[in-house]
């Protein structure tokens, strides 16, 4: 999987995401480590992404932490996201969860980040653990803009579509519930947010991105 985003704003509100931590050293060269703190009592707006009557942590989610990491790190935004790999779900509680990140700059000019359900003590201990969530940024990718090709007229979503998503297990609360209508091409699908506040100011905030993989569930 690839994913590849405009520039965002600096700034983003820690509604989103947890506090920012200073990265830590790992006992592998090169690395470093980042540990958060993530829950329903810190972001209480997780509890709208429900699976089969379990809260998960979105991997929208996973993917802003790292795009902030990135900039964070780097003074750069992480445009151009490759080799995107979810191994296993986060499933959050009351109780805050530790989610470690660890950060390592490869050769080939890319930044390789993995996410582990642990604290960064055991992930320092532990080189071998398995993480949930491995992806990498290209450092010197830049913004494009590719050809939009002609559009179908937009269909708007009709008022069952988030009752059937959660019919088949996909359990939207209303922080996820932002598509208002879709049109496609042989090749994209484009949607219509149901408020402009969703956009939250041009930031790229986890719901925005989780609503890319709900465009595939209207077909």
């Amino acid at each position: 999987m690839r994913l590849q985003t405009e520039e965002q704003p600096e700034e983003q509100p820690e509604f989103w995401l947890p506090a920012s931590a200073a990265p830590l050293t790992s006992s592998t060269p090169g690395c470093r480590l980042v540990e958060f703190q993530v829950g329903l009592r810190s972001l209480p707006y997780l509890a709208d992404h429900g699976f089969h009557d379990m809260v998960v942590l979105p991997g929208a989610f996973h993917i802003e932490l790292v795009r902030r990491i990135h900039r964070e790190l780097f003074d750069r935004d992480a445009v151009s996201l490759r080799h995107i790999e979810f191994e296993n779900p986060v499933i959050l509680n009351d109780d805050d969860v530790a989610i470690t990140v660890r950060v390592e700059e490869r050769e080939n000019g890319r930044v390789a980040y993995e996410l582990f359900e642990a604290s960064s003590d055991f992930v320092r201990q532990s080189p071998d653990a398995q993480p949930c969530v491995r992806l990498q940024v290209d450092l010197g990718a830049t913004t494009f803009a590719d050809e939009v090709p002609e559009h179908t007229a937009p269909i708007e979503i009709a008022d069952d579509f988030y009752q059937r998503l959660r019919d088949n297990g996909n359990q939207y609360g209303p922080h996820f519930q932002i598509l208002a209508s879709i049109s496609q091409s042989r090749s994209q699908v484009v949607g219509r947010f149901a408020d402009a506040a969703a956009v939250n100011a041009g930031l790229l905030t986890p719901p925005l991105l989780d609503a890319a993989s709900q465009l595939l569930s209207a077909f």
